[in-house]
Order: C-alpha cells, then structure tokens, then sequence
C-alpha cells in the first residue's frame, strides 16, 4: 500500500512529535500516528512557516516583523545600462526554542517541510542543508506547477479575508493609525502594536497567517490529507471554510484521532 500522505498542523505536530508531553487532551492518537510514520504508512510534513512565522515568539512578533524593510539594488552591467532589482529584507531572530525543538524532532520522525509560496513571502529561503525541502517527481516542471496551485489557492484564501488578509488588514490599521505618510509594508505596520492587548493581536493573526500559508502549501503540493484540532471560527480553519476547501478544491481534513483510526 502507498503510504498516506499528511500535513500537520502545528497542533497536531506537537502531539506526534512527543506524545507524552503533548498539552492537547488527544489520548494515545499522537502515539498512533508516530509509530505509523516510523512504520512507513504514512508520509508526514509541515509548512515551512512553522520556522519563518511560528518560530518567532509570541511576544518577539511585532519587533521582528516591524523590521521587514523594500530593498532595491542597482547594477550596470555595461555604460548604458541599469538594471534595479526590488525586493524584500525580512529580519529573522533565532527560533523560539519550543519551536526549534519541536521541528528537530518532526524532521528526525522523516517528516518533509512543504515550500510557501505566497506574495510577499514569509522570510528568508530555507536553507536546503538544514532542512529537508520537499521536491515532488518530475523535476522543475512539476515544482512548477505546485507552486502555481498553491498561489492559485493563496489567491482565493485573500479573497475571503482569512489567512494573511488578517494580518495585512491589522497591519495596515496600525500604519493608518500612526498617520505614516509614506506607504509601508504591513509587516512593518504589525511592528506599530501598542500594549499587551495589541501584542497578542499580532501574535494570533500571526496564527493565522500562517494556517493559510500552510493550507495552500498543503493544496499546492497536492498532500491527502491535513491534519489539525483546529476549527476556531473566522479561521482558515473553519468548519464554514474547511466545508469551502472540501467542495472547491477537494480537501480533506482529520482530526488526530480520525487519522490514528485510519492507520
């Protein structure tokens, strides 16, 4: 038999990571599910933005993101030619340690880290050394056209203002907030939070930024099966957009113990 394909959630990771330190009331699933992924019956990953978003420590968010800078570099490859090349400068601070630990521990389980494609980015490129980037057979045709579904899906997951459209629109607030004269990036607007309240804000569209990212990586990718606890409404996650993935692009989600009792 092929082996189930899944993607965590960082929920779920946690409880399949290390079982018996899990905070979420999921019984023995967790154990379930690790001993099938050591078994071979299931393929596991997790989105990249556990590391680029996840990673950053819920009181460290809006300082870290508030640094992302727009770049330009000039060169002249000949008299009579300038060539500007614009881009984006994300500042990254060492993963927070329950994070590091939690990834270390999923890659050491096999587990594969699916690439975000969305616009703007989430942070620097992972560094293929570090960490086991999933590439899917058929060379750069077939990465290709992962990353176009994935965008696709980025696309419409802004539509319906869940995923990163929260965190652009907070940002966006902030910045509007703070009368900025010049555009800014939302990111940078994120770094404007004011107080313990607006921290946690940030720190929870975040969350959801990242849930987004990870839903159309999972769908980009083309992984069976997305496995998270969470149904918080007003989310990606949702049971009103989980039933939206399902019907448009097919999804399918389970909860740990649905996924225990599959394999």
């Amino acid at each position: 038999m092929m082996p189930l394909t899944v993607t965590f959630d960082t929920n779920t990771l946690a409880s399949v990571v290390s079982p018996d330190a899990a905070q979420r009331d999921t019984g023995t699933s967790g154990a379930v599910v690790r001993a099938a992924i050591q078994a071979g019956r299931i393929r596991g990953f997790f989105s990249e933005t556990l590391i680029t978003l996840e990673g950053i420590g819920h009181e460290d968010r809006p300082e870290v993101l508030g640094k992302t800078q727009v770049v330009a570099e000039t060169t002249s490859p000949s008299k009579n030619t300038i060539n500007i090349t614009v881009g984006v400068r994300h500042f990254r601070t060492e993963p927070d340690s329950r994070f590091s630990a939690r990834v270390e521990g999923a890659i050491a389980l096999g587990m594969r880290v699916l690439e975000v494609v969305s616009t703007m980015g989430v942070g620097s490129p992972l560094s293929r050394e570090s960490y086991p980037i999933f590439e899917p057979i058929g060379g750069i045709l077939a990465l290709k056209r992962c990353r176009e579904n994935a965008q696709n899906l980025d696309r419409e997951i802004l539509k319906r203002g869940v995923g990163r459209a929260v965190a652009i629109e907070l940002g966006l607030r902030f910045s509007a907030r703070a009368g900025v004269s010049k555009p800014e990036l939302f990111h940078q607007g994120l770094g404007r939070a004011c107080g313990k309240v607006e921290h946690n804000r940030v720190a929870k569209v975040v969350r959801e930024w990242g849930d987004g990212d990870s839903v159309a990586a999972h769908y980009g990718f083309g992984i069976n099966l997305f496995c998270s606890e969470d149904k918080r409404g007003g989310s990606i996650l949702s049971l009103a957009n989980r039933a939206w993935l399902t019907a448009t692009f097919g999804m399918k989600f389970v909860t740990l113990a649905e996924l225990a009792a599959l394999v």
